[in-house]
């Protein structure tokens, strides 16, 4: 049986359709299976005829552990069902004009061709969300790039490989920055830097584990009001370091690095922080207007 919890349903065979529209909230889905037997389970939610959303799927040539696809990636593919995944994240940048209502999947795999996924203004405010099995870019150099694009979410992602470059990357043009991008639970252990932002404003890094015996965990190259939060990094040169005026860096487990935080210029409210098995918990040669 099948049973989402908050929505009324019906079922058909083996096949559970929701009677929604669905509103916004948290759903949960109930599988049980038949005692002895083998139980193939696959579940995806499309959105209705009526629905603003357009999700994108990514797979790579693997069915192992997938979650939201049905078939290998292939770039000649569409992306838009789960039966006809494209096979890298740019192909879909490539095709398709992304905006706050799109949703870009990568199911559970390795991706290690395709090169520096670019996102430009064109692109923006999208949402990209890895599979709970690791959906992890090894390819060379950086891993994901934003070009005075605003509003991006990367969600889920794991950077891995032993290719150093940086794992995200967010900067501006000649004439805008990248502003208002958040970073959350992804995990960076095979990158030299892990989340770098040049400029822009309102950035939120939280929630992701970065390991390895790169440079800096998270760098901040100028820019306003970044949120660092409850990141786990170990093993860097420098765990977090910020050239930025107004920086929150808060509640963040630090350790086995050379540095935990450095301030190299800007202002910085630091707090709550836990900075363990370091050479130099927090260097300051810019402001600090609160340490607590």
């Amino acid at each position: 049986g099948l049973t989402l919890v908050g929505a009324s349903s019906s079922v058909n065979d083996n096949e559970f359709v929701a009677t929604g529209p669905l509103t916004a909230g948290t759903y949960y889905v109930q599988i049980v299976g038949v005692g002895a037997a083998v139980n193939v389970y696959n579940i995806s939610m499309e959105p209705t005829a009526g629905s603003a959303t357009t999700v994108y799927y990514v797979n790579d040539n693997s069915l192992d552990n997938g979650f939201y696809t049905l078939a290998v990636g292939d770039d000649l593919n569409d992306g838009l069902t789960a039966l006809t995944p494209k096979a890298t994240v740019q192909s879909v940048l490539s095709d398709y004009i992304l905006s706050t209502t799109d949703r870009v999947v990568v199911d559970t795999g390795t991706y290690s061709s395709g090169g520096t996924v670019t996102i430009t203004v064109d692109d923006e405010s999208a949402i990209y969300a890895g599979a709970p099995d690791g959906s992890v870019f090894t390819y060379g150099g950086t891993r994901f790039e934003m070009i005075d694009s605003d509003f991006n979410v990367f969600f889920d992602l794991t950077i891995g490989g032993s290719n150093g470059g940086k794992g995200f990357h967010a900067h501006g043009n000649a004439v805008d920055d990248s502003t208002n991008n958040e970073f959350r639970f992804n995990k960076l252990p095979g990158s030299s830097v892990g989340i770098r932002i040049d400029g822009g404003e309102a950035d939120l890094i939280r929630d992701n584990i970065i390991t390895g015996s790169g440079s800096d965990g998270i760098k901040i190259n100028g820019g306003l009001s970044v949120e660092i939060r409850d990141n786990s990094i170990i093993g860097r040169t420098d765990a977090i370091e910020a050239y930025s005026d107004a920086a929150s860096i808060h509640d963040n487990t630090l350790s086995g690095t050379g540095r935990g935080i450095r301030i190299s210029s800007g202002a910085a409210n630091i707090f709550d922080n836990d900075v363990t098995g370091v050479t130099t918990g927090i260097a300051a040669s810019g402001a600090i207007t609160n340490i607590y």
